[in-house]
Formats: structure tokens, sequence, C-alpha cells
């Protein structure tokens, strides 16, 4: 099996594979396992908080491990958070989709920002395009928007960078769900 700069040695997981980090908000990754879909659904399901999540401050019961999700498992499909340790505005939002295989089942997964905050970078990409078009228009103001604009593309390349750090804790949280599984499932 030929490796890339994706694949680890020892990986539990058949097949994975992260996308390079792209200058917009969302990340792909496919799984292949050679696990049930029933099998992974149940395991899933069994990794879900059933109560709220607690603050950071609060003390927490370990789970099996060591980590909990929060969300929605459905028999071909999960919508899946984790409760970070500390504050992450950024934290992806878990999509997944199950399919079956013959020898297993195939997981597509996408990281993507929570529905809430791609509103509020809309709106201020919003405000950024009056602001341009306000300072742009006039000639003795162009260098405020050649300022507000620098600004804002900075502000894009951290939230950039922070997405990219959580949807690494995100992913090596699932990873190790589902190698438990796979390794309980042998």
């Amino acid at each position: 099996m030929r490796r890339g700069w994706w694949a680890r040695q020892g990986e539990q997981i058949s097949h994975w594979r992260l996308q390079r980090p792209q200058w917009w908000l969302y990340h792909t990754e496919t799984l292949v396992l050679q696990i049930s879909p029933n099998r992974l659904v149940q395991g899933l399901d069994a990794a879900l908080a059933t109560t709220a999540p607690l603050p950071h401050n609060w003390a927490r019961p370990a789970p099996p491990y060591r980590f909990r999700f929060w969300g929605v498992v459905k028999p071909d499909s999960f919508r899946l958070y984790t409760l970070p340790r500390e504050q992450a505005l950024f934290a992806p939002l878990v999509l997944g989709r199950i399919e079956p295989t013959s020898q297993g089942c195939l997981v597509l997964v996408r990281y993507r920002l929570f529905p809430d905050m791609r509103f509020l970078l809309g709106m201020g990409a919003c405000i950024l395009a009056v602001l341009l078009l306000l300072f742009g228009t006039d000639p003795d103001r162009r260098h405020y928007a050649l300022i507000a604009a620098m600004v804002s593309l900075a502000g894009y390349i951290g939230i950039c960078l922070s997405f990219a750090q959580q949807c690494r804790i995100h992913q090596k949280n699932l990873h190790q769900l589902v190698n438990h599984l796979n390794t309980n499932n042998h």
C-alpha cells in the first residue's frame, strides 16, 4: 500500500484520507472500515453523551473513549460535535454518511463550520463589502479600503488556521472511536 502524507504508521483504520487544508472552511475525509454499518452506528450511538455539555471548569466523568460526542446518529448518517476543553469558536460540525460495502462500510465525513458561525462570517463579509464600496469610491479614502481589506484577510487566515486545528482534534477523536470499534469487532 502506497503511503502518502496522510498515512500514519500503525494506523488501525483500513484507509483514511484528509484533504490538505483549503482556504475555505470545509474539509472532507473518507474512511474505509472493516466493520458493519450497524456496528458503527451502535458505537457512535454509544459514544453520544446523554446530558447537556458542561462548562469547561466542571468535573466530568471519564467516558470510555476519553471524549464524548453530542449530536444525532441515524442508520445511514450522523451529525456530531465534541465539547472542547477550552473555548473554540471555529470548531467543526462533523457530518457523515455511512454506505455499506461487501466487507464493511464506507464513511464519507465532512467537517464544516456550524451554521450560526457561517452566518456571522457572511455578515462580516457584507459589512466589509459596504466598507470597501464606501471608502473605495473616494480617492482620498482609498487607503482606508486597503486597510479594511488587509485586516479582513488577516482575520480570515486566522479563522482558517483555527478551523484546521479544530478539525484535527475532531478527526483524532473520531478516529479513536472508530479504532476502538474496529479492535473490539475482531
